[in-house]
């Protein structure tokens, strides 16, 4: 299984100094056709308890 090099997702439960520490990611399109990574979504994004303060 590939590991996620890098998550700049501060919000994210599961990141963790900008390493991904989820089980497994699940990224989809957020446009019809995808040029850049700006195009996509993380689908495994789980809000910090932390995160609304």
């Amino acid at each position: 299984m590939s590991k996620v090099a890098k998550c700049l997702v501060e919000e994210c439960h599961f990141n963790n100094n900008t390493t991904c520490h989820a089980d497994n990611i699940q990224v989809r399109s957020s446009n019809n056709v995808v040029t850049t990574a700006a195009h996509t979504s993380c689908e495994t994004f789980r809000p910090k308890q932390n995160a609304m303060k």
